[in-house]
């Protein structure tokens, strides 16, 4: 059996590829003790939230990929659970289908992984795992038993909650 650590980004600032705000940083701060001592990969989604996290945790990014997240973010807009793009131009949730579409390559992303790796992240990439109420600030174990099984407990949550 192996066991994954993925760590979402504390509470983020508003607005495209947004950062963590203090407050998220001091969640992501207090959540290194669940973490393993000697991680065999540091592995980042492309955003800069993601990369925060990793930075937080004193631990040095060994690879990126767009299965761990991107500079999208999620917003609220006149009531409506909105994404907001890089660019800062936005889509309604409803239309937005990146989870679904990658949760199938991140199924198979995490059981390439090696053991005690440690994914900065967030909500999305725990909702492709079916944690549909993730929150900020949050750890998530992850364990592929010997049949490629996965499992997920989640450890800590700190944070707040989107849609």
């Amino acid at each position: 059996m192996k066991t994954i650590y993925a760590v979402l980004h504390g509470d983020k600032h508003e607005g495209a590829d947004p950062t963590m705000t203090p407050s998220g940083v001091n969640q992501i701060e207090s959540l290194k003790d669940l973490l393993p001592d000697n991680p065999s990969a540091i592995i980042c989604g492309t955003g800069r939230r993601h990369r925060h996290v990793a930075a937080t945790l004193g631990l040095e990014m060994t690879r990126s990929t767009l299965l761990l997240g991107d500079a999208t973010s999620m917003d609220t807009i006149d009531g409506n659970p909105t994404i907001i793009f890089a660019d800062g131009t936005a889509c309604w949730y409803e239309q937005y289908t990146g989870i679904q579409d990658m949760a199938p390559a991140i199924h198979n992303f995490l059981r390439s992984l090696p053991d005690q790796a440690v994914l900065c992240t967030g909500r999305p990439f725990a909702k492709s795992l079916g944690i549909e109420v993730a929150k900020s600030g949050s750890v998530v174990e992850i364990t592929i038993d010997d049949n490629d099984e996965l499992g997920c407990s989640i450890l800590e949550q700190l944070g707040e909650t989107e849609a």
